[in-house]
């Protein structure tokens, strides 16, 4: 699971390239889910799914990306499922 400012150019049930910048990686990804959510509504389970501990932990990350928190704020969630390399072959 992933939260983003601006809409996702992906789409349900799609398989994607797993990507770091210009640089493919291992794998792909296979989009289960795109829905908006006002930031601080996420609960345990989803930041778990976000790779998460804590919610400071989640928070202090947003804003080193973003540069700023707001509770308020209506994020694009991306529920995915990860498919290792080889998966299916």
């Amino acid at each position: 699971m992933t939260r983003r400012l601006r809409k996702p150019l992906v789409k349900p049930n799609k398989t994607y390239t797993l990507r770091v910048g210009r640089r493919s990686i291992p794998g792909e990804i296979k989009i289960k889910e795109i829905y908006c959510q006002r930031l601080g509504d996420m609960d345990d389970e989803d930041l778990v799914k976000e790779g998460f501990a804590t919610f400071e932990d989640f928070k202090k990350d947003w804003i080193e990306i973003y540069r700023f928190w707001d509770e308020d704020t209506i994020v694009w969630v991306v529920e995915f499922e990860y498919l290792p390399k080889g998966y299916g072959a």
